[in-house]
């Protein structure tokens, strides 16, 4: 199952020259499975951000002039399929407590 990190800034069409030339803020979530609203928190503040840049909210078009945000909104990506399937299969909710590597056990 592939991962991948959210980028947002005002940056030129060379990303990893902008990225990299800035002050970075990462923004994660869901590093254990049971922690399901903290997904729903990294959504918040991306929606939020969009929201105010749309609206030429002044403190955040300097965060994003001036800072590499990258969001990764789920970091234990097999622990959260794991708690999905489960909730598909029987209509309820299990917690586990690790991924699903065969090393975490």
């Amino acid at each position: 199952m592939p991962g991948y990190a959210i980028s947002m800034n005002m940056s030129s069409s060379n990303w990893n020259q902008t990225a990299l030339s800035k002050p970075a803020l990462l923004i994660n979530a869901a590093h254990h499975a049971r922690e399901l609203n903290t997904i729903a928190m990294t959504e918040y503040v991306m929606l939020r951000l969009l929201f105010d840049y749309v609206q030429n909210d002044t403190a955040t078009l300097d965060l994003l002039t001036f800072t590499t945000l990258l969001v990764i909104p789920v970091v234990n990506l097999d622990g959260y399929q794991a708690i999905s399937d489960y909730y598909q299969k029987y209509g309820n909710f299990t917690y586990i407590r690790k991924n699903r590597h065969s090393y975490s056990t």
